[in-house]
This record gives structure tokens, C-alpha cells and sequence, in this order.
């Protein structure tokens, strides 16, 4: 009997294994599997809320080690980075002035949308004077605004992955040069912010928001550092990291947004590409007053093949006029001419639609000199016929510039003068000696007038100028005398006499364009106008004397 019932206990043992086994290996998956999920989500959260807490500042998360890389062939785009260009100048974006404000807009704007309006970030980074062509201006204004952290940081490009990935999704603000081929010089060099949204291992790609060349604009790794090597060391491969101060919340946010597909790149983004690299470098050249680089990209935009068909219409005005004036500064009479009664005729419709481009604009932070923007081919225009000495044509054309913005100061003074000068020269007595006869009759001759300036344009003082030839000699030589400067003899150039007028390009250094006429052809008393090296007037009534 007892035999039996340790046989019958035996074989329920035997029964009940089986099953013991499965429940010890469920319990074993279980723990497993929890320890698992807690070891994924702790390795996962990790790099966030053990550098960052809610409400807490810390640096930022890319510059600690317990970020990591990701491994492996590796292909992210951050969603949802708005792009603020020319290329969608309309609405709120048409108060963005120039791509530094646009791309520091692009990354604010992705974080905090509205907290910071651009009209807002024009009006503290550009017009408040910290706007510079470095990182250092966007680093302060970011600052002050009291929302963010802000660090440097040089990245190799397996190191952009730090910020380029799914769980940190952090734009990065860089300085990029446009093309190989363009300037760069201790006076003149220009690299226009940018913001990097996305790698592309796979295809060894980079994507950007560029607000000249538009939304998910793509460059090649090779590409990429072909740029950044003409960059100056302390530029190269540096990004400005910007990240809210709470910046799990941040992240918490912008992951359970919809994410809406990147839009593709227009036909007008694809097809100007080239030409606004070369518009860009010359509105740079522009600034700086270097008249050959900005002839020489401005050329390059509107003679291109593409210009005339998908150039947007305000783009195309502003080359136009813009390189007249710089064939203006160059003494190229007849091909400025040319390009700025193109621009006239272009002038139109700036903001309406063209193609699949939105329009642009004009309205900015500050409306009178965004509209002298849409007047100045006007005003370069009568420049040019006052240059040419045509001063019925200036006329019409200084007052079709103050139609559109009576603000202009430039077409202001262009159109007085003008107004003097025509009468000068229908005026002239009858019977009297021109003013040609007078300097042939008494060479050797000077002429020289002065004038003493108060506070304003230029800075208090006596201003002198002189001029003078010697009989038998064709060369002509001036003498420009300053008060709080001194003295500068140079040559006089280009010199040419119409009717009780003179005209002479004065060359010391720089070179200023003049303009005599004279109220008495016998006396030489008379007005004197002048183009500055800038082509900006210089207009005085002064007493002139001559001596034989």
C-alpha cells in the first residue's frame, strides 16, 4: 500500500513537471522583458532628463558625452523647421530684413512659434546695431531674449548627428559661403547664415533652410567642405546651438505636433539657384562700396539665360538698378543707362505672384526705406542723366522716385538740383564769354571754392577744392582740403566743359565725381554738385573765384 502511494506521488511528480518548467520560464521572459523596458526607456530618457530637468538650466544637451552618436548608416531630417526666406517673403515674414534675421527667425520660430514675431527680431537684431556677419550678434540677441541657451560648437559631420537625430531634433544655426568662386579678402567676404535640418548618410548629403536658395535645400558632403574651407579658421565647421531653456518640455511638445511633410522645391527655387548666389554676392559687394565684384556677380545674374524667365520680378528690378549704379560708379555711361531703363520698365507688380514663387513683400520694419527700394531705379536713373549732364531727363525721372516715396532724400536733392542747374545752363546772358573762352584766354588758370560745413553729413570743418592747369600741359591736377583731415592732391580725370558747366572725376585715393556750373560766365560765381565715391550727392550754392 505504501509502495503504491509513492508510486502514484512519483508519478504526479513526473505529471507536474512539465507544467513547473513553463511557469519558471514565464516568470524568467517576464523579468527579462521588464528589465528590458526598463533598461530601454531609462537608456532612452537618459540622455535627456539627466542633463536637462524641467525648469532648470543647463548647458546644452550636445555638449555632454552621455549623448551619443548613432551608430550605423544614418539618415534623419528634423520636421517641422520652418523655412523664412525670400523665397515666402509675404505675410509676417515680410518684416524679415536679410537671411541672418531669417534663419535665427527659421529656429525661434521652431521652438516657440509666435513667443517672438519677426518683426520683432529685425527690429532687436538688425536695427538695434548687434546684426553683424559672425555668430557673435545672433549669440547675444538669443540671450537677452531669456528663453534660451546658446553655445559654439565645433562638429565634425559625424558629430552633427548629436542634434540631427530623433530625439534631440536640434536646427543648427552656421555661416556658409554661397560658391568656391567668390570673394573673400581682408575688406570684403560674405557667408550668409543657414540652418541645418537633416544628414543623409546614405546618399552623403546635407539639407538646409537657406533663405536665399529655399526650403530644403540639399549640398553634398564634398560640397559642403568645399565651402567651409574657404572659410577663415575660426569659422569653419562652427555652429550656434540654440535650445530652450526647459528643453525636454520643449522636445515633449514638438514630438506630439503632426508632422507635415516638407513642401518640394519649387520650379523657381530650382531654375535660380545659380543666379542667386551671384545676386546674393553682389548686393554684399554692394554694402561695401566694391563696385567691380558687384558689377562683375550682377552680370553674371542678368545675363544669365534663365533671368528674364523665371527671375521673380522684384529680384529682377533690384540687379538691374543695382548694377546700373555700379556702371555708374565706374564711369560705364551708356550700359548704366541701358540697365536701369530696364529696371524702370520691370518696376511693376513686385508682389504679386510669378510662376509658382509667392511674391515678395515690401513691407519690412521700416516702411520709408523699403519703399526707397521700389523708387531707387527711378532715382539711379535721373543719377545717371545728371552724370550725363541731361538734366531735362533727370527731372522726370527724380519725380516718378518721389511719387513712390516722397521720403527718398537722395531723388529729393537730386530733383533741387536739377531744377538749378537747367536754368543755369537755359540762362545763359547774351553777349557773354563762355566759360571755355574764359580758361582759354587765361591759362595758366585755377578755380577753387570753400565752403565750412556745421554739424550733419560730414563732420564740422573747412572744406576746399581746387583745380587748375598749367598752359602747354593736357594733364589736370586738383587739390582737396579738409579742416580735420588735411589735404589731398590727386588728378582730375574724365574733364569735360558744357555750355557754363565742368565736369571732372577728382582722383586721391578715392575717386569722386563733380560737377560745376556757374551763375555768371564772366565771374565764375556759380553751384557746385558732386557725386560722392558712394554716388551720393554733395550739393552746395559756395562762391567760386578764379586767379589768372
Amino acid at each position: 500500500m505504501e509502495d503504491n502511494n509513492q508510486k502514484n506521488a512519483f508519478d504526479q511528480n513526473k505529471l507536474a513537471t512539465p507544467v513547473t518548467i513553463v511557469a519558471w520560464v514565464s516568470v524568467l521572459l517576464l523579468l527579462v522583458a521588464g528589465g528590458f523596458t526598463w533598461y530601454f526607456f531609462s537608456l532612452k530618457t537618459s540622455s535627456l532628463e539627466s542633463i536637462i530637468k524641467p525648469g532648470e538650466i543647463r548647458e546644452v544637451i550636445g555638449g555632454t558625452e552621455s549623448v551619443r552618436i548613432p551608430a550605423g548608416t544614418f539618415r534623419y531630417t528634423i520636421p517641422g523647421v520652418p523655412y523664412v526666406g525670400v523665397h515666402n517673403h509675404i505675410g509676417k515674414n515680410s518684416f524679415i530684413v536679410g537671411d541672418v534675421s531669417g534663419a535665427v527667425a527659421s529656429v525661434l520660430e521652431y521652438w516657440n512659434p509666435g513667443k517672438i514675431t519677426p518683426a520683432e527680431i529685425t527690429e532687436r537684431l538688425v536695427r538695434s546695431g548687434s546684426f553683424d556677419f559672425s555668430t557673435d550678434g545672433v549669440e547675444k540677441y538669443v540671450q537677452e531674449t531669456g528663453y534660451y541657451v546658446v553655445k559654439k560648437e565645433r562638429l565634425t559631420l559625424n558629430e552633427v548627428k548629436k542634434y540631427i537625430n530623433e530625439e534631440v531634433r536640434t536646427p543648427l544655426f552656421l555661416l556658409l559661403p554661397l560658391t568656391e568662386s567668390q570673394p573673400f579678402n581682408s575688406t570684403f567676404h560674405y557667408y550668409p547664415a543657414t540652418v541645418l535640418i537633416g544628414i543623409d548618410e546614405p546618399n552623403g548629403k546635407l539639407i538646409f533652410q537657406s533663405y536665399w536658395l529655399g526650403n530644403n535645400y540639399e549640398l553634398s558632403f564634398k560640397d559642403f567642405q568645399r565651402l567651409q574651407n574657404i572659410m577663415s579658421p575660426s569659422g569653419q565647421n562652427q555652429y550656434l546651438i540654440i535650445q530652450p531653456k526647459n528643453l525636454a518640455m520643449a522636445l515633449n511638445k514638438i514630438k506630439n505636433l503632426e508632422e507635415t511633410p516638407y513642401p518640394p522645391r519649387g520650379i523657381v527655387m530650382k531654375e535660380t539657384e545659380e543666379m542667386f548666389k551671384n545676386y546674393t554676392i553682389g548686393m554684399r559687394a554692394l554694402s561695401k562700396n566694391n563696385y567691380i565684384e558687384e558689377e562683375r556677380h550682377l552680370e553674371r545674374v542678368v545675363n544669365d539665360e534663365k533671368f528674364l524667365e523665371f527671375m521673380p520680378p522684384y529680384f529682377k528690378v533690384f540687379a538691374l538698378h543695382v548694377l546700373a549704379e555700379a556702371k555708374l560708379a565706374l564711369g560705364k555711361m551708356e550700359e548704366a543707362e541701358k540697365y536701369a531703363l530696364s529696371a524702370v520698365e520691370f518696376n511693376h507688380d513686385l508682389d504679386k505672384p510669378f510662376k509658382d514663387f509667392p511674391g515678395y513683400e515690401v513691407r519690412g520694419y521700416n516702411t520709408p526705406e523699403r519703399l526707397d527700394k521700389i523708387s531707387a531705379p527711378y532715382r539711379v536713373l535721373g543719377d545717371i542723366y545728371m552724370r550725363l549732364g541731361e538734366f531735362e531727363l533727370a527731372q522726370p525721372a527724380y519725380k516718378n522716385a518721389l511719387e513712390i516715396n516722397s521720403a527718398n532724400n537722395r531723388a529729393t536733392r537730386g530733383f533741387r538740383l536739377s531744377e538749378i542747374l537747367l536754368k543755369l545752363e537755359t540762362n545763359t546772358p547774351s553777349g557773354s564769354k563762355s566759360f571755355a573762352e574764359i580758361l582759354v584766354q587765361n591759362s595758366p588758370w585755377n578755380v577753387s571754392w570753400e565752403r565750412t560745413e556745421g554739424p550733419g553729413r560730414f563732420s564740422s570743418g573747412t572744406f576746399k577744392m581746387s583745380f587748375s592747369h598749367s598752359s602747354g600741359k593736357e594733364a589736370l591736377s586738383g587739390r582737396f582740403f579738409e579742416s580735420s583731415i588735411g589735404a589731398e592732391d590727386g588728378s582730375l580725370d574724365n574733364f569735360v566743359i558744357k555750355g557754363n558747366c565742368v565736369s571732372f572725376t577728382f582722383s586721391a585715393g578715392n575717386k569722386n565725381y563733380y560737377y560745376f556750373c556757374f551763375t555768371k560766365k564772366d565771374s565764375l560765381t556759380g553751384i557746385i554738385s558732386g557725386f560722392l565715391n558712394n554716388n551720393d550727392f554733395l550739393a552746395d550754392i559756395v562762391a567760386i573765384s578764379a586767379t589768372n
